[in-house]
C-alpha cells in the first residue's frame, strides 16, 4: 500500500525574496549518552548514543545529526548516531572498489551486527537516506521501519539535471542573489588555507540557499568537529555509477516514511513525484516550512508526523 502526499508546487517558491527567518535552535544536552567505534576492514565507524525510547540507528555523521533532532525526538528514541565511511580521514580509498551506495549498505550491516541490534527504526538523511532505503531492501528482516529525510531517489546524471532545472525555475531572485553573495565570500585564497575537508564544509555552508528555507542560515555550528574524507565523498556522489530504485524491481517490504522540504533545492520534492518504485508501504510528506533539514527547520511538525506514522 502506498500513500503519497505530494501537493502541487507552491507559487510562493517563485515569489519575491524570502524574509530572513530566525535560525532554528540546535538540540541541547542529550538525555543520555555513550560512544564507541566499530573497526571495519576499510574504515573505522565511530558512533554516539543519545536519547531514550525505542531503538534506532541514524546513519551518516555522528556529530552533525544529533544537533538536528529535537528533545522531543530524543525522548522517544534511543538512537545510535553512526558515522559513514567518509567520516574517517584514514579510511582506505580504492578506485577499483569505490565507495558506492551498495558499499554503504554493507558497512551499515557490518555495524549492525557489531551493535547487535535488530528490529529497530533506521533513519538516514540526504544521500544516507538513499542508503537506508537500499539497506531496507537488502536486509528487510533486521529493520522495523525506515525514515528517509531529504533522501535522493537516485544517484544519476538525470537527477542532477532535474535539481538544476528546479533551482533555475523556482528559486526566487532574492534566493539566487543570496546564493551568489555566499559563494562570492569564498575566495580562492581563503579556501586554500583550509584542509580539503574543511573546504568542502565551507562550500556546503555557503550553499545555504539550496539547503534551507532561510537562505541566510549559517549551518557552521552543525558541522563543528566533523571530518570529511573528500575522495570518498566524490566516489559516493559519482553520478557515472547510477544507483536508482527505478532500475530494480526488488520489493522494499519495510514501511517507509520519506520527509521532504518544500524549499529543498538540493533534493527537490518534485523528484519523488510519481515515483513509487518498489515500495510496498510508502508515505511521503512535504514540510512547507523547511528545506533539506525538516527535522530542524520544522521540528514540531516533523516530530508530530513521524510519531503519528510510527503509531498508526
Amino acid at each position: 500500500m502506498a500513500r503519497i502526499l505530494l501537493p502541487l508546487l507552491a507559487v510562493a517558491l517563485m515569489g519575491p525574496a524570502l524574509p530572513c527567518l530566525r535560525s532554528p535552535a540546535l538540540a541541547q544536552t542529550p538525555l543520555s549518552g555513550d560512544s564507541g567505534r566499530i573497526v571495519l576492514r576499510t574504515a573505522t565507524l565511530r558512533y554516539v548514543v543519545e536519547g531514550r525510547g525505542r531503538p534506532c540507528i541514524v546513519y551518516g555523521v555522528r556529530l552533525l545529526y544529533p544537533r538536528t533532532f529535537s528533545q522531543r525526538f530524543k525522548s522517544e528514541f534511543r538512537c545510535v548516531y553512526l558515522d559513514n565511511r567518509a567520516s574517517d580521514p584514514d579510511a582506505i580509498v580504492r578506485p577499483e572498489a569505490p565507495y558506492t551506495i551498495e558499499a554503504s549498505v554493507e558497512d551499515l550491516e557490518a555495524a549492525r551486527q557489531r551493535l547487535q541490534m535488530d528490529r529497530f527504526v533506521l533513519i538516514g538523511h540526504s544521500v544516507f537516506g538513499l542508503a537506508v532505503l537500499a539497506y531496507a531492501r537488502r536486509y528487510p528482516n533486521h529493520v522495523a521501519q525506515v525514515v528517509a529525510i531529504g533522501a535522493l531517489p537516485e544517484v544519476s546524471p538525470s537527477f542532477n539535471q532535474r535539481s538544476d532545472e528546479f533551482w533555475n525555475m523556482y528559486a526566487s531572485n532574492g534566493r539566487k542573489a543570496a546564493d551568489e553573495k555566499n559563494r562570492a565570500s569564498l575566495t580562492r585564497d581563503s579556501l586554500a588555507k583550509l584542509t580539503p575537508g574543511d573546504a568542502f564544509i565551507a562550500r556546503y555552508v555557503a550553499r545555504a540557499a539550496h539547503y534551507w528555507k532561510d537562505s541566510t542560515y549559517d549551518a557552521s555550528p552543525l558541522w563543528k568537529g566533523v571530518v570529511v574524507n573528500v575522495p570518498l565523498v566524490a566516489q559516493q556522489f559519482d553520478a557515472s555509477r547510477t544507483f536508482s530504485f527505478a532500475a530494480d524491481t526488488a520489493v522494499v517490504s519495510v514501511p517507509v516514511f520519506i520527509a521532504l522540504g518544500r524549499y529543498d533545492f538540493a533534493v527537490p520534492y518534485t523528484t519523488w513525484e510519481g515515483f513509487r518504485g518498489p515500495f510496498r508501504d510508502l508515505t511521503v510528506h512535504i514540510f512547507d516550512g523547511a528545506g533539506h533539514y525538516p527535522q530542524l527547520e520544522a521540528a514540531a511538525e516533523f516530530d508530530q508526523q513521524l510519531l503519528a506514522w510510527l503509531r498508526r
